[in-house]
C-alpha cells in the first residue's frame, strides 16, 4: 500500500512477484489501485493492472472502473484517458455516492478533464443511484458559464435535471443561464422538485428583478401560488423588494 501511495512502480512489481494481495482493502476501504489512481501514479496503476489480469481476472472491472472514478476525483487527467483507452466505461460510478467520473471533473471545474470525458460520451445528465445532482445540475448551481455551456452541448433532452440547473441558476441569480435553459426548453413556469414553488417565486424571494422580469415574459405565472398559497409578489414585499413589487403587481393586474 505504501508503495502504491508514493508511485515505485519497480517496488510494487517486486511486492507482486513475492504475493502482495491487491484486493484486499485496507481500514478505510481503499486498495492499492485506489491509492495509486488517487496519486495519479499511472506507471502503477498500469503494473497493477496487468498483475490483475493474470491472476485475478474477475475483480478487473471492478477495480478498473474505481480506478477511473479515483484518478478523476484527484484530476489526474492521464491516468483517466489510459483507463478510457482501456476500455473502462465513461460513466462508471463509486461504490460509496454513485457520482461518475464527469461529475468529479465538474465538480473540480477541470476543463480539460470535463472535455475529455464529454468527447469520450459522458453523460451531463446522469443522476446517481442516491438521487444526488447530475454533473449539469451540479455546475449550474457552482461552476462558470463556460462548463456549464460545455455540458449543454452535451445534452439533448433536458427534462427534470433542467429544471434543477433552473433552480440553481435562479439561486445564484444567472440570468444568463436561465435564458439558455428556457431557450433549451425548460419551462419558465416550473417548480422545484423539492418544496413545489414556482421558480419566480424563488427569483422574488431573492430579489432577482432580472430574472423575475425575464421569466415572467418567457411564460412564467405572476399569480402562480406556492403550497401555502403565497404568490411571487408576497414574497418581494416581505422582503421589501419595492421594485418586485411593482413590477409583480403590473403583471398581476394585467392577468384576466
Amino acid at each position: 500500500m505504501i508503495a502504491a501511495n508514493k508511485g515505485h512502480v519497480a517496488v510494487v512489481r517486486v511486492l507482486l512477484q513475492h504475493g502482495a494481495g491487491l484486493t484486499r482493502p485496507d481500514i478505510l476501504n481503499a486498495t492499492p489501485i485506489t491509492i495509486a489512481a488517487l496519486r495519479g501514479h499511472t506507471a502503477v496503476v498500469e503494473a497493477l493492472i496487468e498483475h490483475l489480469e493474470q491472476h485475478h481476472t474477475t475483480v478487473m472491472p471492478d477495480t478498473q472502473n474505481q480506478a477511473i472514478v479515483y484518478a478523476a476525483l484527484s484530476g489526474h487527467t492521464t491516468l483517466v484517458r489510459f483507463l478510457l483507452d482501456r476500455g473502462v466505461p465513461v460513466d462508471t460510478s463509486g461504490r460509496v455516492n454513485s457520482h461518475t467520473p464527469l461529475f468529479y471533473a465538474v465538480r473540480r471545474s477541470d476543463e480539460a478533464l470535463i472535455r475529455l470525458l464529454l468527447e469520450r460520451g459522458a453523460n451531463p445528465l446522469y443522476i446517481p443511484s442516491d438521487g444526488n445532482k447530475s454533473p449539469l445540475a451540479f455546475a449550474a448551481g457552482y461552476c462558470g458559464n463556460e462548463i456549464v455551456s460545455m455540458l449543454l452541448d452535451r445534452c439533448v433532452d433536458l427534462d427534470t435535471e433542467g429544471v434543477k440547473a433552473m433552480h440553481a441558476a435562479v439561486i445564484r441569480n444567472n440570468a444568463w443561464l436561465v435564458d439558455r435553459l428556457i431557450a433549451r426548453g425548460v419551462d419558465p413556469a416550473s417548480k422545484d422538485e423539492h418544496l413545489h414553488r414556482p421558480l419566480v417565486s424563488w427569483a422574488a424571494d431573492l430579489g432577482c428583478l432580472n430574472i423575475v422580469r425575464l421569466l415572467l415574459e418567457k411564460g412564467a405565472d405572476a399569480r402562480a401560488c406556492d403550497p401555502d398559497g403565497l404568490m411571487p409578489v408576497d414574497y418581494a414585499s416581505k422582503r421589501g423588494y419595492t421594485a418586485l413589487v411593482q413590477l409583480l403587481e403590473n403583471h398581476v393586474s394585467m392577468k384576466p
